[in-house]
């Protein structure tokens, strides 16, 4: 058939041939394909001539089939392959907050089948108990690098912690760091969510502050800072701390108590009363579907837009702020509903014409609470710097509107506010020093705001005579003689004896550059500070760190004390977030997640963005893998000699007795 062919019919003999050609290539790479499968996996060795045999029958066997059921061959345990799907799925639990559960559920397997078949789904316990250690691992040792890469080139670096009580009744202190890195870039990381078990007190609290800050690298002559709640066993805790933390007050905190006192002092009572029938109100709307219905067919009737009653929050003042305008955009509907007698249930008694205007009142003053919350709880920017101006205009806003509002309700409130606020920041917060630096590294501001309380002179002196520059300075100064700049001889030496010249004219000059004073030389920050004071002054809105990047050359030393003072957070919102991360972690369906996994869990969710390395090095976990894999081949002196009796009993060998002499030859399977 062969000679007919190519004798009678070539051009198809050598289209056969080519065909034949292909055919045997595409097996042959076929099988290097499964053999280098099987290298990269290792696994080689570990597998049975009868195994062997039949991998390369998959790889010889006709075209279509040898794909197929190799498409279905599981990966090995120990396959870089299998160990990447293991490492993306772990990436994929851990960012998404999902359970652990998901992995045993049939719909994720099926999912996965279609995916990749051969891949081995890991049950969820191995992905509690080994995964996820090996990711909090590998990005925290990924962090310490980037502390030590980063926290040499600056000169302060700021804390912040709190304590929280998850669902399960688990407590936690959390510790987040930030700093400006050389680049003037603000960076801010999660070191840690710890489980505090025990008694919260400060001396525990300073132990497990010093333990965890003893792990970040920091600079010798860094400042150290710290910002906390009020509570007094944190404030104890930080200032008994060994690393020398300066205590700072959430201003969120201060704020919080500063709203909870105002509301309940006697010049808002009248506001204090409309606030307890909004709560009334809103307590109702979400017990009663019914009186949701209502309120909802009346906007719809009205065209005004319907939103839910938000309920408030004892631990959170912006709630009650949030409640009061959920119920101002639906008090058109409200106030119908009044009209015609409607009863929402519970005989809740509704606004009156004169409590729905006073509601818009209350909402105009906290929202300027509220804009003042989102400026000191930035997260990209510095904040600290923003307290005082703040501060000052809200009491300005308080002043005008108790001096000009019309009625009962808001002029008290704004009183009890003003009130309220002197007592948490006195001077506006200028005795305070983080915001009193603060606002003075401010490029636009420099410290304008601190001239009003009489406490930019004392900043200015405390910046020169606190750096050790200055000390530097005046080592030198009082070893080196003083010396006059210009004798009374030399005023005459510089002109011509031919010169025609009036000689008082000589004389006035030399004295208006000299003075007739001895030369005095300044310290290095006097002079830095009368440049920067000089310098023209940017827009209120300007990007401060990227203006101290911009003049770092010319401002060398200042610019090392905005990085010192810009890097402390006005607000520890940032632990605040990371407790409602793990809130997110712990929920009803994970009630019995043990503190370890909690504590991993958030710390990678929280530096998701911030590390770049989410994975870890799969080859180290290859090595492993193999190694266990060849311990577990290996019978232990146990199996050996009850093997050995069993064998010597029955007069020829056993199996575990043949697997001893070489575990790796055996063709059983």
């Amino acid at each position: 058939m062969r000679y007919h062919l190519r004798s009678e019919h070539p051009s198809l003999y050598a289209k056969l041939v080519r065909t034949s050609t292909q055919s045997k290539r595409q097996r042959e790479e076929e099988m290097e394909e499964v053999e280098r499968a099987e290298q990269e996996a290792e696994v080689q060795d570990h597998c049975t001539p009868k195994k062997k045999r039949v991998c390369r029958k998959l790889a010889e066997s006709p075209d279509g089939q040898g794909n197929t059921i190799d498409r279905y061959r599981k990966f090995a345990s120990s396959d870089r392959r299998q160990l990447d799907y293991d490492m993306w799925t772990t990436e994929f639990l851990v960012a998404g907050s999902h359970p652990f559960a998901l992995v045993d559920s049939d719909h994720f397997r099926q999912y996965m089948a279609k995916l990749c078949p051969r891949v081995q789904v890991k049950s969820a316990s191995t992905f509690a108990k080994n995964k996820v250690p090996r990711l909090h691992d590998a990005m925290r040792a990924e962090l310490i690098n980037t502390l030590m890469e980063q926290l040499a080139g600056t000169s302060g670096i700021s804390f912040t912690s709190d304590m929280w009580t998850s669902r399960n009744r688990q407590s936690f202190l959390s510790i987040t760091i930030h700093y400006i890195n050389a680049d003037f870039e603000l960076k801010r990381y999660s070191l840690n969510c710890i489980p505090f078990r025990g008694a919260h007190t400060a001396d525990r609290i300073s132990r497990a502050l010093d333990a965890e800050i003893g792990k970040v690298p920091v600079k010798r002559g860094s400042r150290l800072a710290a910002v906390h709640d009020a509570a007094p066993n944190m404030k104890a805790g930080v200032r008994k701390s060994s690393f020398g933390l300066k205590s700072y007050v959430c201003t969120d905190h201060r704020l919080q108590t500063v709203l909870k006192k105002a509301f309940n002092a006697p010049e808002a009572d009248l506001a204090n009363n409309i606030l307890k029938k909004a709560v009334a109100l809103s307590s109702l709307m979400h017990r009663s579907s019914k009186a949701c219905e209502m309120v909802e067919e009346e906007s719809d009737r009205l065209g005004v837009p319907y939103v839910v009653v938000i309920a408030p929050c004892e631990t959170r003042w912006n709630s009650k702020y949030l409640m009061l305008k959920s119920i101002n955009t639906i008090a058109p509907a409200l106030v119908s509903l009044q009209e015609k007698g409607t009863d929402l249930g519970e005989k809740l008694e509704l606004f009156t014409d004169s409590e729905m205007e006073m509601m818009k009142w209350m909402e105009k003053v906290l929202a300027k609470f509220d804009e003042a919350t989102k400026i000191w709880s930035a997260d990209k920017n510095p904040t600290m710097q923003e307290v005082i101006p703040t501060l000052m205009t809200l009491k300005w806003n308080l002043r005008r509107w108790k001096d000009t509002v019309g009625n009962l309700v808001i002029p008290g409130l704004c009183q009890a506010l003003l009130q309220e606020l002197d007592k948490a920041w006195p001077d506006c917060g200028s005795s305070e020093l983080p915001p009193r630096m603060s606002h003075f590294l401010h490029p636009h501001w420099r410290g304008l705001f601190l001239k009003e309380f009489g406490k930019f002179d004392s900043t200015v002196k405390e910046l020169i005579d606190g750096h050790p520059s200055t000390n530097e300075f005046n080592s030198k100064s009082t070893s080196a003689p003083s010396r006059r700049t210009e004798d009374s001889t030399d005023f005459f030496a510089t002109v011509a004896d031919d010169a025609e010249v009036d000689a008082l004219d000589v004389l006035a000059s030399a004295l208006s550059d000299s003075h007739g004073e001895t030369a005095v030389e300044k310290p290095p920050m006097e002079l830095e500070i009368a440049t920067y004071l000089g310098k023209p002054k940017p827009l209120r809105n300007v990007n401060v760190l990227q203006w101290w990047k911009d003049n770092s050359s010319s401002l060398p030393l200042l610019a090392e004390e905005a990085q010192k003072y810009l890097c402390i957070t006005a607000s520890s919102t940032a632990s605040e977030r990371l407790f409602s991360a793990s809130g997110n972690i712990v929920t009803d369906q994970r009630y019995n997640l043990d503190a370890k996994t909690t504590q991993m869990l958030t710390f990678c969710q929280q530096n998701w963005r911030e590390i770049k390395c989410h994975g870890w090095k799969v080859e180290t976990e290859m090595r492993e893998e193999l190694a266990t894999q060849v311990v577990g081949d290996i019978p232990s002196q146990a199996d050996l000699a009850e093997a050995g009796a069993s064998g010597s009993s029955s007069g020829r060998p056993t199996q575990s007795s043949q697997s001893a002499q070489d575990p790796f030859d055996s063709d059983s399977d």
